[in-house]
């Protein structure tokens, strides 16, 4: 979905980069993950993707665990460090977007852009949690209505910044939402296709490895 999306062009892209302190690239490597927990999520992973449809959202959430529920939320200093990492990575093509959005009690999302409004509905298949990694693997499907939603609902504003690869078949979503008494960070990767375990256990292993830097 790419409502409103503005891309960015190099003189937008050095401009974000001189306002941050440049990291080295070398740290988009792959981390050690204990043996035991690579093993399970594999598995896991393997039996997620046999339900995979096409027009299927797959998504690996960043985050932290409260108890038994999943916050998919990161602070700032670690969501400006996997900014900071992705701006200096030739593989991937940065755009931005800014809309606002209201989220109704029934799960539907009211999405105002430039000069466009869209309804979406995520339907939830399953998802895998992790607590070791402190993620989320979520598989969903987005429907969009035709009708408008009621009732009560919150609103928030969105910046988000995200990367394309040059392969296509993932992005990653940088999220900045501004609700009226807090901001939330989040880091997300997004399939746009139907990925290899490999890849998924890869970019796992790069954004913790960025995290833990």
């Amino acid at each position: 979905m790419k409502i409103g999306t503005i891309s960015l062009d190099k003189k937008s892209i050095k401009g974000m980069m001189r306002a941050r302190q440049t990291i080295d690239t070398s740290i988009m490597g792959e981390s050690q993950q204990n043996d035991h927990t690579i093993e399970t999520i594999t598995n896991d992973l393997y039996k997620l993707l046999t339900i995979y449809e096409t027009g299927d959202e797959l998504e690996i959430r960043f985050g932290y665990y409260v108890g038994e529920y999943f916050r998919s939320c990161l602070s700032s200093t670690v969501f400006n460090k996997i900014l900071k990492s992705f701006l200096n990575n030739e593989q991937y093509t940065p755009s931005y977007i800014f809309n606002t959005i209201s989220m109704y009690s029934n799960g539907i999302r009211q999405i105002h852009g430039n000069k466009t409004t869209t309804n979406i509905k995520k339907i939830k298949k399953t998802h895998i949690d992790n607590r070791n990694l402190e993620i989320r693997i979520a598989l969903s499907r987005e429907k969009k209505l035709d009708s408008y939603p009621k009732g009560k609902c919150l609103n928030k504003s969105r910046i988000r910044y995200t990367f394309f690869h040059v392969s296509e078949n993932h992005k990653i979503d940088l999220t900045i939402d501004t609700l009226p008494k807090s901001k939330q960070y989040q880091c997300e990767v997004e399939f746009t296709n139907k990925p290899d375990v490999k890849d998924i256990i890869k970019l796992i292993n790069t954004i913790k490895y960025i995290i833990n830097s």
